[in-house]
């Protein structure tokens, strides 16, 4: 009984250890965590200058239509953005 008390103690303190594949993985997992931050962390500095630029800018796709617009080429036009969005610039014009 002594036996197997000192091995339930034995493995609370000496947890067992991780093999190189776990080592790996959990590497890499860590790795992809900080790469999705600093993207995520680009991804609103861009937002950010594109939404709040001085001058309207608009994106559209081969016939026309409005795909995006900032907050800038919305209020030019004197139009809520999003009832721009998937509508032709013909139309506001």
């Amino acid at each position: 009984m002594a036996k197997k008390s000192a091995q339930k103690i034995s493995r609370k303190t000496n947890p067992p250890k991780k093999s190189g594949h776990e080592k790996a993985v959990r590497s890499e997992s860590d790795e992809l965590r900080a790469s999705q931050q600093k993207l995520e962390k680009s991804q609103s500095k861009y937002v950010d200058l594109y939404d709040f630029a001085p001058i309207g800018y608009f994106s559209f796709d081969k016939d026309g239509t409005i795909l995006e617009v900032n907050l800038t080429g919305a209020q030019l036009l004197g139009i809520a953005r999003r009832r721009l969005l998937k509508k032709t610039l013909l139309l506001h014009i």
